[in-house]
């Protein structure tokens, strides 16, 4: 009864998880904390790419903007997912997810930035069906 427990505690939260074999170091790990303490304290927005319209990425994932912060408080170590294009990297700041939303697997990408007053200010620069 014990491990049967203890596998339910383990599995708890990797019902959306995709299968990869990335772990987070302690580094990562406090930047999402940092990232969600930023988000709860208001201080986030979706950033508008040239290539992508976010609102239109979330209408196909079946969810709205609200839907989709409450979405990205819930990502941890189970959901991470190494940056495949690391030349794109701007700086060590960012975090890349993967994550089952409605039905379809979800990249997401997460920016933590300073804003004009020297605050923490997460972007989401990526909200959209992965397309590998």
């Amino acid at each position: 009864m014990l491990l049967m427990l203890q596998y339910v505690w383990e599995m708890r939260g990797k019902e959306h998880a995709i299968e990869r074999n990335f772990t987070m170091n302690n580094d990562e790990v406090k930047l999402l904390s940092q990232m969600k303490k930023a988000i709860n304290n208001g201080n986030k927005s979706f950033y508008q790419r040239k290539d992508r319209d976010y609102l239109l990425d979330l209408s196909n994932l079946g969810i709205s903007l609200e839907e989709a912060w409450k979405e990205i408080l819930t990502l941890n170590k189970h959901f991470y997912v190494l940056d495949k294009k690391p030349i794109y990297k701007q700086s060590n700041n960012h975090l890349i997810f993967k994550k089952i939303i409605n039905g379809k697997k979800t990249y997401i990408k997460l920016v933590m930035d300073k804003d004009e007053n020297g605050n923490d200010f997460v972007y989401c620069w990526s909200f959209h069906e992965d397309g590998e």
